[in-house]
This record gives structure tokens, C-alpha cells and sequence, in this order.
């Protein structure tokens, strides 16, 4: 059984290790990139647990793809802040109506740069909240050296597509940690943690059919991969949602057409994905080759 629990530092995004390390996927980082540090906010809102990590991950992807800053993401409170340039730290604070989404930013010497509140008391305005704070933060980060770049993968949710695409980080994190049925665990409970895993995964091939990004897909698929390591037969019921992704995607420069392999090789569908992976051999690049080689050790 592969080991998938959680680092205390993530220095990639959250699905970047199911997937078998797809470096092509990720932004090229300069030598002597500015470095952005994510906390978890040590405030929470209790109605709201799955913001206090999906939150900063979802925050952490949206800096690394927005900047041209080296993005690290901590799990859980942090003190070692040396030789970052920016400490961006999140979360939900209150509850009910008086909920908020709070971020601010302090820069290495820990003077603050700013901070960022926006109301979070439903559903309706959280959406909103998810949805505007990615936008604050990578121009606040400007005056810490990290530049604002623009993105073809990474778009913050469109209305009504937040709240949903921010908790799949989460659900993939819980996933890297919980997939595995629990050791000596009676019939009762091992029905009800399947049944865990299955919504999870329900939640996210729903986000990766509705939210028209190649990084929903990939928090998807690494779902997929997560749950298939842990041995666990749920991820074989959703087959037909992962061939749904791979069909409506043809063109070899797609990124959800090259994640598609991965999940393809995942099901034993062994002849389409090499023949996927050989239109990509014009422009598959270094990175490219050692992940296709990695990936044909998936069993």
C-alpha cells in the first residue's frame, strides 16, 4: 500500500503526488523565485471545517499559478518562516451570519502588508468571498517581489462553482490520509468509511464535469489514483465518469487529455493510453517521458 499521508509542508499543490508528479503540468520556477509561505489561520469556523486546509491549498494553487513565486503550503501551524518573502495566512473566522474569510500578508520581516475580509455568512456569499480573494492576494504579493503572471490553467470559480471547487482540495487531502479501510475495523464501519470515500469522490468528478478547468480534472484523477493506492474497490465505480473526461478531451495539447492517461492507466485501459502517450511524443519533453514512465507502474 503506498504511503499517501500528508506532508507538514506541501511544496506542490495537493494532487501533485497521486498523479505521479506531472512536473509539466506545474509553472516553470525561476532560480531565486520570491518564496510564498500558506498558513492555515489559527482561527476557525466550526461549521466550516473543511476551509480550515482547503482554503490555504486552494489559495496556495492560486498564488502558484497566478505569480511567479515558489509556493509552499503548510498542513498545520508553521513556525519556521526564514527565507520566505511573503507569509500569506487564511482562513474562516465566526460563525453564522457574522462568518468571514480572513487572509493577510506579512512580508520577511513579518511586518504586515495587508489583509483582506470578506464576508462569509451563507453559502451565496462565501461563494463570492472564494471566488474574489485569490484576485487580492496575488496583487497585494506584488510589493513582496512575487509578480502577478497570467495563467491558461488556473481561473478562480466562476459564480456558483467556489465553494465546491475549494473543498475538493480538502476532500483530496483527506483522501491522501483516509482512503484506506482502518485496520480491524467491523463490517458496520467499513461500509460507512466506503461510503465516505464514494461521496468524496462523487464530489469531486462533479466538480470536474462542472468547472471548466484542467486543475479540477487533476484533483479528480488524483482521487482516483489516491483511492486505487489505498486499495480500497470504490475508485472502480467511476469508470464511466473518468472515460466521460477522457473523451471530451482530443487534443494532445489538453492537459485533461494528458491527466486522462493517467487515469485510463488507472483502470487497466492500457492500449488508449498508450496510444495517448504516443501522440504526445512530438512534444513530450523530458519531464513528460519520466512521467509517462512513472505512470506504468500504477498496478
Amino acid at each position: 500500500m503506498a504511503d499517501t499521508g500528508l506532508p507538514a509542508l506541501l511544496e506542490e499543490p495537493v494532487w501533485y503526488e497521486p498523479l505521479r508528479r506531472p512536473a509539466w503540468l506545474l509553472p516553470r520556477v525561476r532560480e531565486g523565485a520570491a518564496r510564498v509561505l500558506v498558513l492555515p489561520s489559527p482561527e476557525r469556523a466550526a461549521s466550516l471545517p473543511w476551509l480550515q486546509l482547503g482554503l490555504p491549498m486552494y489559495l496556495g494553487e492560486a498564488i502558484r499559478f497566478s505569480t511567479n513565486a515558489r509556493v509552499d503550503v503548510a498542513t498545520g501551524q508553521w513556525a519556521v518562516t526564514a527565507g520566505s518573502a511573503a507569509v500569506v495566512t487564511a482562513g474562516a473566522h465566526g460563525e453564522g451570519a457574522a462568518c468571514r474569510l480572513v487572509a493577510t500578508i506579512a512580508d520577511a520581516d513579518g511586518a504586515a502588508v495587508g489583509e483582506y475580509v470578506h464576508p462569509a455568512g451563507d453559502e451565496a456569499t462565501l461563494d463570492v468571498a472564494l471566488g474574489a480573494i485569490p484576485a487580492d492576494l496575488t496583487a497585494a504579493l506584488s510589493a513582496c517581489g512575487a509578480r502577478p503572471v497570467w495563467s491558461t490553467l488556473f481561473q478562480p470559480p466562476s459564480a456558483g462553482h467556489a465553494v465546491p471547487y475549494v473543498r475538493a482540495h480538502q476532500l483530496v487531502a483527506w483522501l491522501r490520509e483516509h482512503a484506506a479501510t482502518p485496520g480491524g475495523t467491523d463490517p458496520d464501519a467499513a461500509t460507512e468509511h466506503a461510503a465516505t470515500v464514494r461521496a468524496s469522490l462523487t464530489h469531486l468528478a462533479g466538480v470536474a464535469s462542472r468547472h471548466a478547468s484542467p486543475l479540477a480534472a487533476a484533483a479528480f484523477i488524483a482521487g482516483i489514483l489516491t483511492v486505487k493506492d489505498a486499495g480500497s474497490p470504490v475508485f472502480g465505480e467511476f469508470r464511466l465518469a473518468t472515460n466521460a473526461l477522457a473523451q471530451a478531451a482530443s487534443d494532445p495539447h489538453d492537459p485533461v487529455f494528458r491527466l486522462s492517461i493517467a487515469s485510463l492507466t488507472a483502470f487497466g485501459d492500457t492500449g488508449e493510453a498508450a496510444a495517448r502517450a504516443r501522440r504526445l511524443d512530438s512534444d513530450a519533453d523530458e519531464t513528460m517521458r519520466a512521467w509517462l514512465a512513472r505512470l506504468r507502474a500504477i498496478g
